[in-house]
């Protein structure tokens, strides 16, 4: 999980090698005001079918040129660190 978390999102990396998950998130902007806001109001323990994470037969893995690479970097630098 850490190799997909940047320096800026260092205080992660910790608690995702010892498997927990945030249960909330608070994104700021430079200036200290709230971008966003994710928050866990409830868990439930279930088991998911294995084919819920299996690719389409028709899936095709499209690879994005630097240009487009570097506008969804730019489009996702405030997302949740997790995603990254």
């Amino acid at each position: 999980m850490t190799r997909l978390l940047t320096p800026r999102h260092a205080w992660a990396a910790e608690p995702a090698e010892q498997g927990f998950f945030p249960l909330r998130v608070v994104g700021k902007n430079k200036a200290g005001r709230e971008r966003f806001r994710v928050e866990v109001t409830a868990t439930q323990r279930q088991s998911f079918a294995d084919s819920l994470f299996t690719p389409p037969e028709d899936f095709e893995r499209l690879a994005l040129g630097g240009r487009m690479r570097d506008r969804m970097k730019e489009a996702l630098k405030d997302a949740l660190p997790f995603g990254r």
